[in-house]
């Protein structure tokens, strides 16, 4: 039997630009269900998702030739509940093509 993951863990992850110039978040699953990701896309507003299969792919960029900072947030779903606590904001640069 697995032992339950402790209550305050928070996903670790790193960003990568995938070959379209897109924003990639990698993650490890582990025990757990999947994630919950906040990405804070500046002055185009604020994108939630899940994503249950490692690696997730932000399929945004901003107009062409303007560049956003985008920051990113993960929680970890466990047993089909959010658990443990948020992982601080990471940043990333993107410009559009």
């Amino acid at each position: 039997m697995v032992p339950a993951p402790v209550p305050t863990v928070i996903p670790a992850f790193t960003l990568r630009t995938t070959s379209g110039g897109k924003l990639e978040v990698v993650w490890l699953k582990g025990v757990f269900d999947g994630v919950k990701l906040e990405f804070d896309l500046g002055t185009a507003g604020i994108k939630s998702d899940t994503d249950l299969r490692p690696n997730y792919t932000l399929n945004w960029l901003p107009s062409a030739g303007q560049a956003a900072m985008i920051k990113v947030r993960l929680r970890y779903i466990y047993k089909g509940e959010d658990f443990g606590n948020w992982s601080e904001w990471q940043s990333w640069t993107l410009t559009g093509a």
